[in-house]
C-alpha cells in the first residue's frame, strides 16, 4: 500500500503554540517526501521570521554552540538559534550535535533541545536518530523515541512499522501506537492491512477501544458492555472499568448505589472478573452504605456481590464488618457463602484472632478458618501459621479439618515439610499423612517407605508408598518394596497391581508365580482380581492366560468372573466367549 503524505503549512502565528512550536517548525524545515523509503530531503532551511523584537535580536547574534543556545531565555529564542545553527547542516552533523549533548552537564532545557535535534534528524534518517535513542539518557528514551517514530510514521509509515516490529517490548508497542497515532488520515481498511502486515493488530485494537470508550464514558451500562466485547488485554479492561465507575461516582448520587450495583449485576456474569474492580471501587466511597444498599438487591446478585463490598469494609474497619456479617440474615442458610465472607475477616485480623474469634458463630469457624488458611499458606511461614492454629485450638476452636487441608497442600510443593510438621501436629492415625507419603515417594522412596514402616502396622503406610510405585509405574521398584508390606486389608490389591503391571510388560509366567507370595486363600482373589483389571484394556491377554492358572478351581471363578464382566462391558468375541466358558463346563462336569 502506498501512503501519500499531505502537506502541513504554517503561519507565523504558529510560534505561538509554546512548547509544541519546535516539532511543528520541524514540519517546514523537514517536510516529508511522501516515497515509500526513507529520502535525504533538501537541507535547505528557510528560518521562520521572528516572532518580536527580542527573538529578532537573539536570531541577529545567534549562538553558535550548544551551551550558548541553552542559555538563551526563552524556549523560541532556543528554537530559533537552533535552526540557524543546523539549517544547512546534514544528518552526519546532526548527529554530531546529538552526540555532543550527551555529554552536556544537566540543564533544565537540555531535553526540549534534544528532542528538536531528535525530529530534525529523523526527518534526513530515522534509523540513525533511533540508534542515538539508546545512547540517551535512559529516562529520556520514552520521549525521543516517540519523537523519532512521530516523524518517521510521516514520512514513512510502512517502514515505520516495519522497524518497530523487529523491536522487543515494549518499544514495538510503542512504536506501533506513536504511528497509528499519528497517521490519522488512514481509512480504516488501511490501518487494518498495515496492522495486520506488521503484527501490530492488537495495538490497532487497543486504540480503537479507547476512541470508543471516550464516546461513551458517561454512559457506564455502554460503557462495560463495551469493555465485555473488546479485543483488548484483561488488564487494560480492568483499568477502563475502574476509570468508568470512578467516572460514574463523580457524576451520580451517592444515594443511588443500590442501582448502580443492581446495573454491575445485570451487565456482568460472575466469571466476566472486570466487575470485582467496578465493585470494589464503588464500595470505597462509603463501605457501610453500599453493604447497606446490597441488601436491597435479589438474593443471588448479594452472593455475587457482597465478597467484594465486605472486602473494602472490613480493611476499613474490622470489628464493625465483621458484626454486621452477623446480622445478615439473608445468607444465614447459605452453606458456604458466610464462611467465605468470615475468612476475609480473617485474613484482616489474623494476628489477633485468637483474641477475637467469639466474634464469629462456632458453627462457621470451622469452614471459616479453613478457606482462609488456604489463602493465607502462602504469606506465612508454616510453623507460625501452625502455631497459630494451636492457639486457637487452645481457645476451644476445631482446628482439625484446617489442619488436614493445609497439610494436603503444603505437601504438592514440599512433602518433606509437611512429612516433618504433621508429625508434630496431627494425629498418627490421620489419612492425610497416606497422601503426604504418596508425595514423598515420587521424589524420595526411601525415606518415605522408611517412616511409613515405623508407624503403626494398623495405619499401612507403606502400602500407600508401593501403590505409589506401581501408580507410576515404576515396577522394578515397587516389586522390590513389595515384600516390606505388613499384612493388611489392601495387601492383595497392591499385589494385583504389581501382577497386571507384569502382564501388560509381557512378563506373564511372572504374574503367575507372584500369587505364590500370598496367602493360599488369597490367591483366588488376586487372580480373580487381576482378570478382571486386565480385561478393561485387554481381554483376549487374559482369555490366553487362562489355561496356564495353578488350578481348576481358580480357573473355573476365573472364567465366571470375566463372563460376568463381559456381560455389561461386551468386550470378549462370541469364541472368546466359548473359550472362557469351557472352563466353566470343566468344573461342572
Amino acid at each position: 500500500m502506498r501512503v501519500m503524505q499531505r502537506p502541513i503549512v504554517l503561519t507565523l502565528s504558529g510560534l505561538a503554540l509554546g512548547v509544541s512550536l519546535g516539532l511543528l517548525v520541524s514540519f517546514v524545515f523537514f517536510s516529508p517526501t511522501g516515497s515509500k523509503t526513507v529520502t535525504k530531503p533538501n537541507t535547505d532551511i528557510t528560518l521562520p521570521s521572528p516572532k518580536n523584537d527580542a527573538d529578532q535580536e537573539d536570531l541577529a547574534s545567534a549562538p553558535t554552540s550548544l551551551d550558548a543556545i541553552l542559555k538563551l531565555e526563552t524556549a523560541s529564542a532556543r528554537r530559533l538559534a537552533l535552526y540557524e545553527l543546523i539549517q544547512h547542516q546534514g544528518e552526519e552533523q546532526i548527529a554530531d550535535l546529538l552526540r555532543l549533548s550527551f555529554s552536556i552537564s544537566s540543564d533544565k532545557h537540555l531535553s526540549s533541545v534534544q528532542d528538536l535535534l531528535f525530529a530534525a534528524l529523523a526527518r534526513l534518517n530515522p534509523e540513525l536518530s533511533l540508534e542515538l535513542v539508546w545512547q540517551s539518557e535512559r529516562s529520556s528514551w520514552d520521549t525521543f523515541f516517540n519523537t523519532v517514530f512521530k516523524e518517521w510514521g510521516n514520512s514513512d509509515p510502512q517502514l515505520a512499522l516495519q522497524t518497530g516490529s523487529e523491536l522487543g517490548e515494549p518499544w514495538q508497542s510503542k512504536a506501533f501506537r506513536t504511528v497509528f497515532q499519528t497517521r490519522q488520515d488512514f481509512s480504516d481498511s488501511e490501518r487494518t492491512e498495515l496492522a495486520s502486515s506488521f503484527g501490530a493488530t492488537r495495538v490497532l485494537n487497543e486504540l480503537t477501544f479507547d476512541i470508543q470508550i471516550d464516546k461513551v464514558m458517561d454512559e457506564p451500562r455502554t460503557a462495560f458492555e463495551l469493555i465485555l466485547q473488546a479485543d483488548v488485554p484483561d488488564f487494560r479492561k480492568s483499568e477502563t472499568a475502574a476509570w468508568i465507575t470512578e467516572r460514574w461516582l463523580e457524576t451520580d448520587d451517592i444515594n443511588n448505589i443500590g442501582s448502580m450495583l443492581s446495573l454491575v449485576y445485570e451487565v456482568f456474569s460472575e466469571d466476566q472478573y472486570q466487575w470485582r474492580i467496578v465493585v470494589s471501587t464503588i464500595a470505597e466511597t462509603n463501605p457501610k452504605l453500599v453493604w447497606k444498599q446490597l441488601s436491597t438487591l435479589t438474593l443471588d446478585a448479594q452472593k455475587m456481590l457482597n465478597d467484594e463490598v465486605f472486602k473494602v469494609w472490613v480493611k476499613q474497619d474490622p470489628t464493625e464488618a465483621v458484626t454486621a456479617l452477623n446480622d445478615y440474615e439473608s445468607m444465614s442458610s447459605e452453606l458456604w457463602e458466610l464462611p467465605a465472607l468470615y475468612a476475609a475477616w480473617v485474613r484482616v485480623d489474623w494476628e489477633q484472632l485468637p483474641e477475637k474469634i467469639d466474634l464469629v458463630p462456632v458453627d462457621h469457624q470451622p469452614r471459616m478458618l479453613t478457606i482462609a488458611v488456604r489463602d493465607l499458606a502462602p504469606r506465612i511461614e508454616p510453623r507460625e501459621l501452625l502455631e497459630q492454629l494451636r492457639k486457637l485450638q487452645d481457645v476451644g476452636v476445631n482446628t482439625k479439618s484446617t489442619l488436614e487441608s493445609y497439610f494436603t497442600n503444603l505437601s504438592d510443593w514440599d512433602p518433606v515439610a509437611a512429612l516433618q510438621l504433621a508429625s508434630e501436629y496431627l494425629d498418627e492415625g490421620s489419612y492425610v499423612f497416606s497422601l503426604i507419603l504418596r508425595e514423598l515417594a515420587v521424589g524420595d522412596v526411601n525415606k518415605a517407605m522408611e517412616f511409613a514402616l515405623q508407624q503403626p502396622e494398623s495405619t499401612g503406610l507403606e502400602q500407600s508408598v508401593v501403590r505409589t510405585m506401581f501408580g507410576q509405574g515404576w515396577l522394578e521398584k515397587g516389586l522390590e518394596l513389595l515384600p516390606k508390606v505388613r499384612n493388611g486389608t489392601s495387601t492383595t490389591n497392591l499385589y494385583v497391581s504389581a501382577g497386571s503391571l507384569l502382564i501388560e510388560n509381557g512378563r506373564i509366567s511372572e504374574a503367575i508365580e507372584l500369587a505364590k507370595k500370598l496367602p493360599e486363600g488369597d490367591q483366588t482373589e488376586y487372580f480373580v482380581n487381576l482378570s478382571g483389571f486386565s480385561s478393561y484394556s485387554n481381554s483376549f491377554l487374559f482369555v490366553e492366560i487362562l489355561p496356564q492358572l495353578p488350578s481348576e478351581e481358580i480357573r473355573a471363578q476365573v472364567a465366571e468372573h470375566m463372563l460376568r464382566i463381559d456381560s455389561f462391558l461386551g468386550a470378549l468375541t462370541d469364541d472368546e466367549i466359548e473359550v472362557v466358558s469351557s472352563f466353566l463346563r470343566e468344573t461342572t462336569e
